[in-house]
């Protein structure tokens, strides 16, 4: 296991990075804010959902994801539709809440204030979350490839609930 050490340039405090991909660029990162229009991920959510378009359309497919790693949509997820560019620090929308898995669907790392690289369909840990980075949602309901990819990536983030 790898260990990487960030610091966080305007606040002094360091946040560590652990990860079994070593070849991810790692970058200093800014203070960016709290999302100005959402608010903390409600209790008892274990997963947020970041998406780049509306999740509306894609609701059935989404849930079917969720109910195949053991989750439920409902009373599981929390989600955020990020459709502009505000850009805000998605550690600290989590901080103090029960998420534990974050899903992001066509989202730039870097509007969410993590300013570090790493391949789509690849788990990460940072900062005790397992964050995963995916195509959007409309690329991933019009491609067979991406669901597949989506899949294999899901089971290497929930291996106990996918076997």
């Amino acid at each position: 296991m790898n260990f990487f050490l960030i610091l966080n340039n305007n606040k002094k405090e360091n946040i560590i990075l652990n990860s079994v991909f070593p070849e991810f660029q790692i970058f200093a990162t800014g203070d960016a804010k709290q999302p100005s229009k959402q608010a903390k991920p409600a209790a008892g959510k274990r997963i947020l959902l970041v998406s780049d378009t509306e999740i509306a359309p894609h609701r059935e497919m989404v849930g079917k994801m969720i109910g195949a790693i053991q989750f439920d949509l409902v009373s599981d997820v929390q989600t955020i539709e990020i459709t502009t560019e505000e850009a805000f620090s998605l550690m600290r929308l989590c901080r103090g809440s029960d998420i534990k898995e974050i899903i992001l669907f066509g989202i730039d790392p870097e509007k969410l204030g993590l300013h570090l690289e790493w391949p789509l369909f690849r788990p990460l840990l940072l900062s005790g979350y397992k964050i995963l980075q995916a195509e959007s949602l409309n690329k991933i309901s019009n491609n067979k490839d991406n669901k597949l990819k989506l899949w294999n990536a899901l089971q290497q983030m929930f291996p106990a609930q996918t076997k």
